[in-house]
């Protein structure tokens, strides 16, 4: 039987290559994680601005109410913008023609579908990102390898009260491919859905 030392030998060689990696697999969770985020605010801010009756100041205070809140306010913003969109004007007039309702009802429920998504991806980012990430002691020769090994300390009493899990390689692999992916369907059925609205990047407002 192949012991978890054994195959980290062979495969990083060293200590130092696994943490290595370690540390370029959270870098990049965070920072493409990120990006999902800016990508929310953009929405939330142009969605405020597609209306037929725009208002800059509106649209500037809610840029700087959603600079500094939680990454959950801002999705359970967008998702609560997307839910309200049928009862604003500029949707009414465009679902006179039957083919642009749908068309409408079709991107609301894949941009809330990609919503929910990100809910779940959120609950991971804050696991890697809320966490104490060590290693236990030190290698007795150069092959060895010691496990990075995540540890959280928890207070319901209805969980463990600590957790100890090791670093997962393919996990943090597979979290930047769902991020990545739900980031471009979000960007672009809610893109599409400013287009059904009319909006118009340039000039902040739907087009006559």
């Amino acid at each position: 039987m192949t012991s978890n030392a054994d195959e980290g030998a062979r495969k990083y060689g060293h200590q130092s290559e696994l943490i290595d990696e370690f540390d370029l697999l959270l870098g990049r969770s965070i920072r493409t994680f990120q990006g999902l985020e800016q990508t929310i605010e953009h929405r939330l801010l142009q969605l405020a601005a597609a209306s037929s009756k725009p208002r800059g100041e509106v649209v500037e205070l809610l840029r700087i109410a959603i600079a500094e809140a939680p990454f959950r306010t801002k999705r359970r913003l967008l998702e609560m913008q997307i839910s309200y969109l049928p009862s604003r004007p500029e949707y009414k007039k465009c679902c006179e023609l039957q083919k642009t309702k749908a068309a409408l009802e079709l991107e609301m429920k894949h941009a809330n579908s990609e919503i929910k998504r990100i809910g779940r991806l959120e609950d991971s980012r804050n696991k890697f990102v809320h966490s104490h990430w060590f290693v236990l002691g030190q290698p007795e020769d150069s092959t060895d390898i010691i496990p990075v090994l995540r540890s959280k300390t928890k207070a319901h009493p209805q969980n463990p009260p600590h957790v100890l899990e090791e670093f997962s390689a393919k996990n943090f692999r597979k979290f930047l491919l769902d991020v990545e992916g739900v980031d471009k369907q979000l960007s672009q059925a809610t893109g599409r859905l400013l287009g059904l609205l009319g909006y118009d990047e340039d000039k902040k407002i739907p087009k006559a």
